[in-house]
């Protein structure tokens, strides 16, 4: 067996030398001499020595050509029939990639099923009673490591054969080099004790080897004794261009919350050499959204755009999915995702100056400046604002309040006052916005050596200027408070 057979085309360059040789041989020059007694024996003896050699140095040169050829086709020897003339046991440990790569259908099945074909002729080789032990790995990526099949190696090779039956393709990346260390680890026997099995240790990795399955770095240890060999399974590769996959999904934002039109990125690629329509489809939680024809240029990917409203809080699922789904690969037809929506903030107001008129609304301008705006469409924001009455403001009512506004708020209830303050002093954000209803007499009550941590505000308030009984006409129309 060989895993690159097509180099043993090289094999007719061993052609080379012996047709440079008999074109050689053919070509003979007339000389005319006056007598042949000097030709004596030795010198016929001579000629006859050199003809022998360039015979020999011909072959040498053709083997070598012919084993150059042997090397780049890299043979597989197997060493079952060492092991029926010598009698040595044999310790095998079989892995079987069964990543997503491997459910490539062709004309002979998918790639798992020649990989399983593969991996039971070389059960078929083993022998029971004469002691071989066998056992089987996984090399899917998953977080627990390769699965093996069991626990040992084992010597009843129907169980085997029924194991490898039953392997199955997964949507799982490829782990090689973690699957030939777990082996190693089977077949070394107990690493305490450096006792290792009688015969021979081989394993077999079945894989169509596919980059992603190796490190930059082969890291294992070598064993004295063990033999690793890589067995190449290989699918129609036109059917392998032909395939259409969705590579990669996008968010277009951190964090999505509810109502927010919300943008989800998808990229499709197209590798086939011809340009081809694809029919994909976005589906939350089980619910189709959208769906639509996208034109995929030849051997190029192209981003489909979705948008969606969340309506509710919390953990959706999602799949942008090739809906056609007609190539040989349907492992990489859909790519799931997960999104956690945010629940819009909830802010809480004490609108002090309330006005039918929009513009003259205390509240105006701070729902302006959060794209908040009355009716309905406060539910399309990410901000929600409930106004409340002042005498509303209590513990129990502000768990979970992100913030508070007090807007132009004349005066507080001493409880509602209390309440706040313990509020603020657990974590909750205050805003007070000042205006004609404020006045200071009614704010310092809020500071002093009775109040919790001295109070809400950073200082006492002098005066408001532009009050309408005090220096008006020489002040701007907007409000503005001093702190002493």
């Amino acid at each position: 067996m060989f895993l690159a057979p097509l180099f043993l085309l090289g094999l007719l360059a061993a052609a080379i030398p012996v047709v440079l040789h008999l074109r050689r041989s053919t070509r003979s020059k007339r000389i005319v001499f006056s007598t042949n007694r000097f030709f004596d024996s030795d010198f016929i003896r001579s000629s006859r020595r050199a003809r022998l050699q360039d015979r020999l140095l011909m072959l040498l040169r053709a083997a070598l050509l012919a084993l150059f050829a042997l090397a780049l086709a890299q043979p597989l020897v197997k060493l079952p029939t060492l092991a029926r003339v010598t009698g040595a046991v044999r310790n095998v440990a079989i892995i079987i990639d069964d990543s997503a790569s491997m459910s490539l259908t062709g004309a002979n099945g998918t790639l798992l099923d020649e990989a399983r074909r593969s991996a039971l002729a070389l059960v078929d080789e083993l022998s029971a009673e004469r002691g071989d032990r066998v056992t089987v790995i996984l090399a899917g990526r998953r977080d627990a490591g390769p699965t093996a099949l069991f626990d040992e190696p084992t010597s009843d090779l129907a169980a085997v054969r029924d194991a490898i039956d039953h392997i199955g393709a997964t949507d799982l990346a490829t782990d090689a080099q973690a699957a030939v260390r777990a082996a190693t680890m089977q077949l070394g026997g107990d690493a305490s004790t450096g006792v290792t099995p009688s015969g021979s240790r081989e394993v077999y990795v079945f894989s169509d080897q596919q980059r992603a399955a190796f490190y930059e770095t082969w890291d294992l240890d070598p064993q004295p004794g063990l033999g690793v060999f890589f067995v190449a399974v290989r699918g129609d590769a036109a059917l392998a261009r032909a395939n259409v996959s969705v590579d990669a999904v996008q968010y277009g934002a951190a964090r999505p919350v509810v109502g927010v039109p919300f943008t989800i990125r998808s990229l499709v690629t197209n590798h086939a050499d011809a340009p081809r329509q694809a029919a994909l489809a976005l589906t939350i939680d089980g619910e189709t959204i959208s769906e639509r024809i996208e034109d995929l240029p030849a051997g190029r990917g192209r981003v489909a755009r979705w948008t969606h409203r969340f309506t509710e809080p919390g953990w959706h699922h999602g799949t942008v999915r090739y809906a056609s789904g007609d190539d040989a690969l349907a492992a990489d037809n859909a790519r799931h995702f997960a999104v956690h929506v945010q629940d819009a903030a909830h802010v809480v107001a004490v609108n002090g100056a309330a006005s039918s008129v929009r513009r003259n609304d205390e509240l105006f301008f701070f729902r302006l400046a959060l794209g908040v705006q009355p009716g309905d469409a406060a539910a399309r924001t990410t901000v929600r604002i409930d106004e409340w009455q002042a005498d509303a403001i209590s513990t129990d009512q502000l768990t979970g309040v992100p913030l508070v506004v007090l807007a132009n708020v004349a005066a507080l209830p001493d409880g509602a006052l209390t309440d706040l303050e313990r509020y603020v002093d657990a974590g909750g954000s205050l805003i007070v916005t000042l205006g004609d209803r404020v006045t200071a007499e009614s704010y310092n009550t809020w500071l002093g050596d009775d109040r919790l941590h001295g109070g809400l505000l950073p200082g006492r308030l002098l005066g408001i200027v532009g009050d309408p009984a005090g220096d008006a006409a020489a002040q701007p129309a907007g409000l503005r408070a001093t702190v002493a």
